[in-house]
């Protein structure tokens, strides 16, 4: 089942959160409408999509979430949204055996088409749920 790294933000709290789902659109309206009580997003109701990134399983949008998550910090986040290649490098540190957690330099097989689908992908998202990925 595929799986999807995301990045909500709230005006209000002006605040990131990330999480992992494999449907976006259901787990934003649960975030909204406070059903998991515990949670840090409990605190506002206006959680828009920053970042939707296509992970080919769960155990890979979790070690993205992880990483993430690790950072604690604002600007790391921003830098995501703003370039979302960067995952393909996080990604790589999850297999240690690759070039590129060995530290070599290792192009990018074709990151055009990468970003070309993200924007495709988002492109499908707010064709099927306008102002899903608008931040008020």
């Amino acid at each position: 089942m595929k799986h999807y790294l995301y990045i909500i933000y709230s005006k209000d709290l002006d605040k990131f959160y990330t999480g992992e789902t494999s449907n976006i659109e259901e787990r934003i309206t649960l975030h909204n409408t406070h059903t998991f009580k515990n949670a840090f997003t409990k605190a506002a109701s206006d959680w828009k999509l920053m970042l939707c990134f296509p992970c080919k399983d769960r155990t890979e949008a979790l070690f993205l979430e992880r990483f993430i998550k690790r950072m604690k910090s604002k600007k790391f986040i921003q830098k995501i949204i703003d370039n979302p290649n960067l995952l393909f490098n996080i990604r790589q540190k999850d297999n240690p055996g690759s070039p590129e957690a060995s530290g070599l330099e290792v192009p990018l097989t074709n990151p055009e088409t990468f970003v070309s689908g993200f924007f495709v992908f988002n492109k499908f998202l707010e064709s099927y749920s306008p102002g899903l990925l608008s931040i008020t």
